[in-house]
């Protein structure tokens, strides 16, 4: 989740309004279909499987004049359906609605306002702008999206971006009902070529409803290199940290992830890319495993991407996760360890 941008082409323009429009449909099979035809409850994207389904499709318009700027953009989708389950029926189908005002006629300085795409990570919500079909497991489990304010600066040489932003919470539209403090964010980019690309991006934020602040502190680190047209390695680390309520003395407990995606190239239209991925939580602060203690799994996945036309894209994704605790219940009611799945999406983008 990096600063995550929809990069949707314009079909229309019109007193500088850009309408865009983005559609993903997917079909899965898993080895461990449970016959609910849900996949584990970790994951937010692609989340059905054995039928086809709409990940995520919205409608878009967005506007800039130099000095004012705002999006609006309505989705649905499985997508919608899970990741923003705990919010208001009203806001379950906005993917984004925001507006920026430049606050310095000399430099690039913007104040952004409203409902944001998350400034950690580096997937995106839209499947086309990411290497692989699936996200990973650490952008799955951190914020896609975020309502607040966003002070930013981007250099004249777009090399540095620095943003800080004052938020309702951890991937929240509303705050939650109780006394929490507003939540902190600060994200700083750099691009020393144009084949690197490095961020880090943070967030402290109140988790405990109580009179007394309960921090959450997250970090994401993230790389981009791509030493020709042709490869590609992508790379991110997180780490959080937050202290366990339930107990008065309030112990800390940590949870870490990363991945390192590998992609190639053969031409304009076929690429390639592989995965392999880490998410441990054992304290389960943010992957609750209701079949044994603790989440923590190893990940991989080999994708194939196809794209047959310039608004068009074919892929195909087979993943494996190898976690260290029963964590998969099958059809039989069984639990395991391992669970397969392959999906196949077509994206169109307008």
């Amino acid at each position: 989740m990096h600063s995550q941008q929809a990069d949707s082409s314009s079909i229309k323009t019109l007193k500088q309004v850009q309408l865009s429009g983005y559609m993903e449909f997917y079909a899965a099979y898993d080895d461990d279909d449970n016959n609910k035809h849900q996949r584990p409850g970790f994951l937010y994207h692609n989340t059905r499987t054995g039928e086809l389904a709409l990940n995520i499709g919205f409608l878009k318009a967005s506007w800039d004049n130099g000095s004012l700027r705002g999006n609006m953009a309505l989705m649905t989708g499985t997508y919608a359906e899970r990741n923003l389950a705990t919010e208001s029926e009203m806001f379950q189908h906005v993917y984004e609605a925001n507006i920026g005002i430049k606050i310095s006629k000399k430099k690039n300085w913007w104040l952004d306002i409203g409902i944001l795409n998350s400034h950690i990570g580096l997937e995106t919500a839209i499947g086309k702008d990411n290497p692989t079909l699936t996200r990973s497991l650490i952008a799955e489990n951190s914020p896609y999206y975020e309502t607040g304010a966003r002070a930013s600066y981007t250099s004249t040489d777009k090399k540095f971006y620095f943003a800080v932003l004052v938020l309702n919470g951890w991937q929240r539209i509303y705050k939650l009902d109780g006394d929490y403090l507003p939540a902190l964010g600060i994200q700083v980019t750099w691009k020393p070529s144009d084949k690197l690309t490095l961020n880090y991006s943070n967030y402290l934020g109140d988790e405990s409803n109580e009179e007394d602040f309960g921090p959450r502190f997250f970090n994401d680190f993230y790389f981009i290199y791509s030493p020709s047209k042709k490869f590609s390695l992508q790379g991110a680390f997180d780490f959080g940290m937050q202290p366990d309520f339930n107990d008065e003395d309030w112990p800390i407990r940590y949870w870490n992830g990363w991945f390192a995606i590998a992609k190639f190239s053969f031409n304009k239209k076929l690429s390639i890319a592989a995965r392999a991925e880490y998410y441990g939580d054992p304290d389960e602060v943010i992957v609750v495993n209701v079949h044994d203690e603790g989440f923590v799994s190893w990940g991989y996945s080999l994708n194939l991407d196809y794209q047959f036309h310039p608004h068009a894209l074919f892929r195909l994704e087979g993943r494996s996760f190898d976690a260290e605790h029963n964590t998969f219940e099958n059809r039989d009611g069984e639990l395991k360890s391992a669970y397969n799945g392959v999906t196949i999406c077509l994206a169109v983008s307008l």
